[in-house]
């Protein structure tokens, strides 16, 4: 009796595993895999969602070329300078920062090049001699003779930083400030267009510096005009310039941020120059050991730099272009997407 009794207990634990703890197994099984499934789909659409945005920045930035190519047409000295805008844009249109290829796959943004420091002539040297001995007078009419004897870029850059350290030296500022003037912006830029973008950056932090050591006399709110529109048409700016002249006119504006309300202005600076150093260290990865080729189409890939960045490859006007994002921004982009995703019940961590 004893046995048949341990046999039926045992009989009736395995009815009640079969009846109640199998089922219940299952329907946990089931529930597991439809939420496994639910998040699938979850990140499907999510990832579907930034690729979107994705074709749709690229038809954004194509509907701007075009019209950018309609105002160049109308400007025919602006035809070579195309790429600065673009690349402006790409970054306005969700980007931290870009990279571009010409067809050819040369690096077009960002610039790279280097150019050699500015040399000197006899006369210069003359006048640079005549300039440290103190005789600023005699210094300014050989530098002024060189700048209309001279067609020499590095000479005629040398040549009006010269005039321009007499004329401060002989406290004449209204002349100062009408030749910072006529370098920069009078006569269709035409002496402008004679220095390299180099330069044209050295001018532009010395004109700020200028009018701040002036501030008593000429100082106005416009010194700070190049904090808000640093890229130009007419230069192509190699990135490390770039960096090196906004971060110099920042020192100074940050004496003025209050009185001329540029604390955007300065915020806006600082932007350029996170963008700059974004851009560089993604071309640095991307030209090394031809990794561009390694970054799938329309769609967000990791390029192994410190720190982490994320890349979008697409062509556009006859460049291909690599948006740039940091992870920080790539998930805030991610998180925005699933906040306007119709999913109700479902938690998706990121």
């Amino acid at each position: 009796m004893k046995t048949s009794g341990s046999g039926q207990l045992r009989w009736v634990i395995l009815l009640l595993v079969i009846a109640v703890v199998l089922p219940t197994v299952c329907l946990l099984w089931f529930m597991t895999a439809a939420v496994k499934n639910e998040r699938l789909a979850v990140r499907q659409k999510l990832v579907d969602v930034c690729n979107d945005r994705i074709k749709d920045c690229r038809e954004e930035l194509k509907g701007i070329c075009e019209e950018q190519n309609k105002n160049y047409a109308r400007t025919p000295h602006l035809v070579e300078k195309q790429d600065i805008l673009l690349w402006i844009n790409a970054i306005k249109h969700d980007a931290d920062g870009v990279v571009i290829f010409d067809d050819n796959g040369v690096l077009v943004y960002p610039v790279t090049r280097n150019e050699s420091p500015s040399g000197f002539d006899d006369e210069l040297q003359n006048a640079f001699e005549l300039e440290t001995h103190g005789d600023y007078q005699a210094a300014l009419e050989l530098y002024q003779k060189s700048i209309d004897s001279n067609e020499h870029r590095d000479y005629l850059f040398a040549a009006y930083m010269g005039t321009i350290r007499c004329l401060d030296k002989l406290k004449r500022d209204t002349e100062v400030l009408d030749l910072f003037h006529k370098i920069m912006w009078s006569d269709e830029r035409h002496i402008r267009s004679k220095f390299t973008p180099n330069q044209v950056a050295m001018i532009r932090v010395k004109r700020v510096q200028w009018l701040d050591e002036n501030k008593d006399t000429v100082t106005s709110g416009d010194m700070f005009s190049d904090l808000d529109a640093w890229y130009t048409p007419w230069e192509l700016y190699p990135s490390y310039t770039t960096i090196w002249a906004l971060e110099k006119i920042i020192d100074v504006a940050l004496q003025y941020e209050g009185k001329y309300k540029i604390s955007d202005s300065i915020k806006n600076a600082r932007q350029i120059i996170q963008t700059e150093r974004i851009s560089s260290l993604a071309a640095d990865y991307l030209l090394e050991q031809d990794n561009s080729k390694k970054i799938g189409d329309m769609q967000w890939s990791t390029i192994t730099t410190q720190p982490i960045l994320y890349a979008s490859k697409f062509s556009a006007e006859g460049k291909i272009i690599f948006l740039i994002k940091t992870r920080k921004n790539l998930i805030s982009a991610i998180e925005t997407s699933l906040d306007k995703i119709p999913i109700k019940g479902t938690c998706l961590k990121i």
